[in-house]
């Protein structure tokens, strides 16, 4: 078991997850307050603390990802792990497959806030498993689950990157997040969200 804080997953617990890969701070990120990188976990993790604060339903957040990168960015932030009140769970990224299985298995939502996905492994990968993508409305998140999940309004803005390119930002904010994890939590259309065929 390499969950090393939270309490146990109960059977009636509601899991929002957040599996990104998020890299330490390297001083170089061009974002004003995005510490780390361009996942921007703070948002998540700030979304859900207020979402603690509007509903007595029995939420937790795992957050699957580099713990050191994650405590530097609790840090960073000046926000504390008592915080959650036993209603945050961490693993390391070192997980096998079956363990990342069980993961998504119990995650009801799986939830990004980056400003921008190529790809978006972690969401293709849980929605295999029927978990529900809340996902900025933006690049590969929008194109994935536009009609099968729930976008996040986006800010755009552009920013020039070490390379010279111009490359465009959707920003997610802390309200627009948890008005999403609220909504998440009284859908009725679920099942066709969560239809992935």
């Amino acid at each position: 078991n390499k969950t090393i804080i939270g309490s146990p997953i109960e059977t009636d617990d509601i899991i929002f997850l957040n599996a990104n890969n998020y890299g330490p701070f390297d001083g170089r990120d061009p974002v004003p307050n995005s510490h780390g990188t361009r996942k921007r976990l703070d948002i998540t993790v700030k979304a859900f603390l207020k979402l603690m604060t509007l509903t007595t339903m029995p939420v937790k957040l795992w957050i699957h990802t580099n713990l050191k990168a994650f405590f530097e960015m609790m840090n960073y932030e000046k926000l504390k792990v008592s915080d959650f009140k036993n209603r945050i769970v961490l693993s390391k990224n070192n997980l096998s497959k079956k363990e990342l299985a069980y993961i998504y298995k119990v995650s009801f939502a799986n939830i990004q806030t980056s400003t921008g996905e190529g790809w978006s492994l972690t969401n293709m990968e849980s929605a295999i498993y029927r978990s529900l993508q809340i996902v900025p409305d933006f690049l590969a998140c929008k194109f994935h689950f536009e009609n099968r999940g729930l976008l996040i309004p986006v800010v755009r803005k552009t920013i020039k990157n070490e390379g010279g390119h111009d490359v465009i930002i959707g920003e997610v904010s802390v309200d627009d997040t948890v008005n999403k994890l609220l909504e998440s939590l009284s859908l009725d259309n679920l099942e066709n969200l969560l239809d992935i065929g």
